[in-house]
């Protein structure tokens, strides 16, 4: 199992912060990812419930569908299709709480590694590379608010 957890409270609104994290075609200005798209739209938000995004990460691309969409406070995600197909992922859940004018986020996503023998090592490496990647997604929504 992996399970990456990163909890932050963010120096910005609860609406700009949900805004960012839910901005699919937009993920690629995040460092890391190479590039991002919406194939689809959601069923009544542009990027809500429904939608497909799709983000490269180096060799790594993922297929993410919106499974819950609450706005301003969470929303959901699984990765439904992975090149290489190194995860089956469970879920990826992003919890927004306004905290006087910030807002602390609580950002979860668990999943199994597919590889046999070495898949405890691959999964290490992977949540430590999930945590750092999320949480400099945070850190650019915070200075991206500030300015």
């Amino acid at each position: 199992m992996v399970n990456i957890e990163v909890t932050r409270t963010l120096n910005a609104p609860i609406e700009k912060v949900f805004e960012m994290l839910t901005d699919h075609a937009n993920y690629k200005q995040f460092r890391g990812l190479d590039d991002s798209e919406l194939i689809r739209e959601g069923n009544s938000e542009t990027n809500g419930l429904g939608a497909q995004r799709r983000i490269k990460a180096g060799p790594v691309t993922f297929f993410e569908d919106v499974v819950a969409f609450e706005r301003p406070t969470l929303f959901e995600y699984r990765i439904v299709k992975m090149t290489p197909p190194l995860l089956e992922h469970l879920l990826g859940r992003v919890e927004l709480t306004d905290n006087n004018g910030k807002t602390d986020v609580r950002w979860v996503s668990d999943s199994n590694v597919r590889i046999p023998l070495i898949g405890g090592f691959i999964g290490k490496r992977l949540a430590a590379d999930g945590h750092k990647g999320f949480d400099s997604i945070l850190r650019t929504i915070e200075k991206k608010c500030a300015a």
